[in-house]
């Protein structure tokens, strides 16, 4: 009665083992190169990133170009999962402070199948209108995430979180698809948003979103402040099916950073979903077989041997 048990798990690894896929959004607080270049800062940073499978990263402010580069090239020394790599917005804003969106990924666990910055030039709703992509994950569970990242201006809060319904609407159209994560620091509490206004936004009243980082999370680094600025929303039966966990990270505690130390990353906290997808060896390009599933292929053929040459012998 032992084979089949062992025929099973073995069937497991070989063909698919859950993991956990792990979705970021990260206001990085003015983010140039000087910030980058100092040690105290690019340490932790490159440390959040590497937690994440995507990260959407909010203020990149550098204008050179060089502040992603050499985040990207100390990232990848940092992590020996693989590569990461990254794709920016444009500049974004209204008036001379502008910033960029920056999806920092894994392309040997995802790719970007396509991606636009919303049309928002006949409304002009948003101070920095999203820059949606859509990647193709090597999951049956999951095949494809579209992404839709917004920073709001703290002056209008209900006005853009409204708008970005129709930046929903227009991605789903777009690409056929329901599978979608609308993530980033939406300025969604405290003083930039009333919690009756909160609980009457389209994206609430509306059937089929998820909150997934709820209303009392604090994604605020200052021990002063304790606001739920940071969010990510699901929309999809499967990305809610998938969902595992949803967390800020309070990186200043996991690091043991004091206040002062944790600021000068940044003011925010991350927030973090994590799917537990299922990845085939196949869809990984046939790896090597790991260490686990080579020790129960030779036990699987143990247990087939005849009993005078097998595990009774």
């Amino acid at each position: 009665m032992r084979c089949p048990a062992v025929l099973l798990l073995l069937l497991l690894v070989l063909v698919g083992v859950a993991q956990a896929f792990r979705i970021c959004a990260f206001n990085a607080q003015r983010l140039t190169l000087g910030k980058v270049a100092r040690e105290e800062v690019l340490d932790p940073l490159v440390r959040i990133l590497a937690r994440c499978d995507i990260t959407v990263l909010q203020e990149l402010v550098d204008s050179t170009g060089s502040a992603i580069s050499l985040l990207i090239r100390e990232l990848n020394r940092f992590d020996n999962s693989g590569p990461y790599t990254f794709l920016s917005s444009p500049f974004l804003g209204r008036s001379t402070y502008v910033e960029k969106y920056v999806y920092i990924y894994r392309p040997h666990k995802m790719q970007i199948e396509d991606s636009y910055l919303y049309d928002d030039q006949d409304d002009d709703l948003f101070t920095r209108e999203p820059f949606v992509a859509k990647f193709t994950l090597p999951s049956k569970d999951l095949p494809s995430l579209v992404l839709v990242p917004l920073h709001t201006s703290p002056k209008t809060v209900e006005q853009e979180l409204n708008a970005l319904y129709d930046v929903f609407l227009d991605a789903s159209q777009r690409w056929q698809s329901e599978d979608i994560i609308l993530l980033g620091d939406f300025n969604a509490d405290c003083g930039s948003l009333a919690k009756k206004r909160l609980g009457e936004l389209t994206l609430r009243t509306k059937a089929g979103f998820y909150w997934a980082i709820p209303d009392g999370e604090d994604t605020t680094v200052r021990a002063s402040t304790h606001c739920a600025y940071d969010r990510i929303v699901l929309h999809g039966e499967r990305c809610r099916r998938l969902l595992h966990a949803a967390s800020a990270f309070n990186f200043p505690r996991s690091f043991r950073l004091t206040e002062e130390q944790a600021l000068n990353v940044s003011d925010h906290y991350p927030v973090e979903v994590e799917l537990s997808l299922s990845l085939s060896r196949a869809e990984h390009g046939a790896r090597p077989l790991s260490l686990a599933a080579l020790l129960l292929s030779q036990l699987l053929l143990l247990l087939l041997l005849p009993p005078q040459l097998g595990l009774g012998a």
